[in-house]
């Protein structure tokens, strides 16, 4: 029998894969940065979660994530490189 506890780590882990999907990211990633967000702006995981699911919440509103690339570099494409090579004007 599933616990509440169950149900809301369920509910997280599908809001995940719904932002890791959408931004092609690890799951760690997008959950880090939902979870990031609804701490920023005083929400609740789990209404959070809820309005994700449900659609009533963009989230084009949650930064995303910095991702790591295959040459190393977790600069997104199109930034400016923060390396000393490349440093910031």
């Amino acid at each position: 029998m599933a616990t509440s506890y169950d149900k809301l780590a369920d509910r997280y882990e599908a809001t995940a894969r719904v932002l890791a999907e959408r931004w092609h990211i690890s799951l760690d990633e997008a959950f880090n940065a939902f979870r990031s967000y609804a701490r920023a702006h005083q929400h609740q995981l789990a209404q959070l979660a809820r309005e994700i699911a449900s659609g009533d919440f963009d989230t084009h509103l949650i930064p995303h994530p910095a991702t790591s690339h295959p040459s190393g570099d977790p600069t997104p494409p199109g930034a400016v490189s923060r390396h000393p090579e490349h440093p910031l004007p």
